[in-house]
Formats: structure tokens, sequence, C-alpha cells
């Protein structure tokens, strides 16, 4: 499933779904719901125009930096020991207190901090981009469709971002309004909005064939990484996901957790929870580039301004 945030996740993760119908639409639902399926067309299309958007800057990224190719080696070009070396230098980056091992929270951060630089240079540039009189602010009628019903889905997020509830957002307030999984709050509204969306049947849970309903036609759908993704986060085992198991969906974290802790397995030939990068990443290099998470952080485009 498409997370909020996601740098990897990521590039993705950064959706900006718009219009939501307010709490009462299941009262209308009796009396127009013809029109309801009309909105909720509306809503998708409008979704679709920001998701391009998010697109188009995400490209705006990619090409912004030729210097990138220099950290990304290809793994079919490359020598083992090309391999190995890239892998030990971007660990040591990661291994925070300097002792030659990798843990999972050394992981977790430096992920983190990836994530974290990756999403304000899109806020940065999305400021730039709609900013037009220079004030450092954007308006209201900028980010949200005054047509919409008044609690859609940027309408809510908007008024969430906006801390300081003077009718617009500064750069900070743009960056949780864009990535909703960086502010609680932001968040949370977020969650129940889509929440409600993909809660088909109202019985307050979201089923896997709930789950996965919206983008299992789409190009590129994976069932099993989708089952990987609603079991990681369907803690009490019930086949369903609760309001508060479907926030930890969209804030990203155990999934980004579980990849961590796939990668340190594949190198951990001693079981004693860490990678160590000079004794086991030379012997691990196969199982380690077959990491999700060594191919979304070790070779991620953010990594030329630490090296």
């Amino acid at each position: 499933m498409k997370q909020v945030v996601s740098d990897e996740a990521e590039d993705d993760q950064e959706s900006e779904d718009d219009s939501e119908e307010d709490a009462d639409e299941q009262e209308d639902d009796n009396e127009d719901g013809d029109e309801d399926d009309d909105e909720d067309d509306h809503e998708d299309d409008h979704e679709d125009e920001h998701e391009d958007d998010e697109d188009d800057d995400e490209d705006d990224d990619d090409h912004g930096d030729e210097d990138d190719e220099h950290f990304r080696p290809s793994h079919a070009d490359s020598t083992h020991e090309e391999q190995v070396e890239h892998l030990t230098r971007i660990g040591e980056l990661a291994d925070a207190n300097n002792d030659g091992l990798l843990s999972h929270d050394e992981l977790l951060g430096f992920a983190e901090k990836l994530q974290s630089r990756k999403r304000w240079s899109h806020t940065r540039k999305s400021l730039d981009r709609l900013d037009g009189d220079a004030d450092g602010s954007i308006a209201r009628a900028q980010l949200v469709d005054e047509d919409s019903r008044p609690h859609s889905a940027d309408a809510l997020r908007f008024s969430a971002a906006d801390l300081d509830k003077d009718g617009s957002l500064n750069e900070t307030e743009l960056h949780f309004f864009s990535h909703p999984e960086a502010h609680q709050d932001v968040l949370q509204v977020e969650a129940d909005y889509q929440f409600r969306k993909l809660d088909l049947d109202k019985d307050g849970f979201v089923s896997f064939a709930e789950y996965k309903h919206k983008e299992e036609h789409e190009k590129g759908f994976d069932l099993a990484s989708a089952w990987e993704d609603f079991s990681i986060h369907d803690a009490d085992g019930s086949n369903d996901l609760s309001l508060e198991e479907f926030s930890r969906v969209l804030s990203g974290s155990d999934l980004l957790s579980s990849h961590i802790a796939q990668t340190i397995a594949a190198a951990d030939s001693d079981g004693d929870g860490h990678i160590h990068l000079r004794e086991e990443v030379p012997s691990a290099l196969h199982g380690l580039l077959n990491s999700e998470f060594i191919e979304d952080y070790f070779y991620h485009e953010h990594l030329h301004d630490e090296l």
C-alpha cells in the first residue's frame, strides 16, 4: 500500500490526498448517494492531480544532482570489492558510536535522518513553487479547494497543520501539511480520513481486502508485499487493522523497523543483533544487496550531503 511519507516509501509516501467527505456523509448517503458517488470521483481526480505534482517534484530531485551517480554504483557493474567498500563506507556513516558494529537503533536513526532530509528538500521546493509573492507563506486557497465540502481532506489537514491559526502556512506548517507523518496531530487527521475511505463496510476496521482494494488493479501492485505490509501492522493478529494500527501504516515506522531487522538478519552470522562492518559485510554481501533497506538507504540520493 502506498504510504503517505515515505521516501522509498519514501517517494512515496508523500501523497497529498485531497478532498474528504465530512462526518455527516453517512446520513447524506440515504438521501443523495448518487451525488456522493460523483463527489468521490471528483476527490479521486483531485488526488491524482496532487500526486502528479508530487511526482514532478520527485523527478526534479532525481535529476537535480548528477553527483548522486557517484554514490549509487550499479550492483551489476561493480566488483565484489567495490560493493563491499561502498556498503562499509556508508555503514561507517550510520555507525554513531564508531564501534564498527551497526545496531538496529543506529540504522533506524540513519534512515530517519535521510528521510527527513528528503522531505525537507521537497517542502522547500514546494514553497518556492507556490510562494508567488515571496512572503514565506502559502495561503489556504492555494492548497484547499474552497468549492469542496468544508471537511475535505485538504481542508482538515490544512487546519491541523496551521499551528498558529493565521489562515496560511509558513515553511514548517507546509512541511507538516505535505508530510503528515512529521507531526502527530496532522498524521491523526490524515489517518482518520484514509481509514474511513478504506473501511468500505463501515465496521470500524480495515480488512486486507479493503486495504488492497484501491491499488490491486494498478500496474506494479505486488500482493505478497501488500500482505507483508498489512501483517506487520496487524499487531493483534486479527486480520483487521484498527484505526490505531492503521495510523502506524501511514507513519511508516513499523515497516522501516521490519526492513532493518531483515537486513541485520541477512548479515548477523554470530547472532549478536548487529552487523559487523569488517567481518560480516564481505561474506553477507549478496543478502545485503537484496535487502530493501540497503537499496533504499545505502544507495540514497541524499547521501552526497554527508560523504
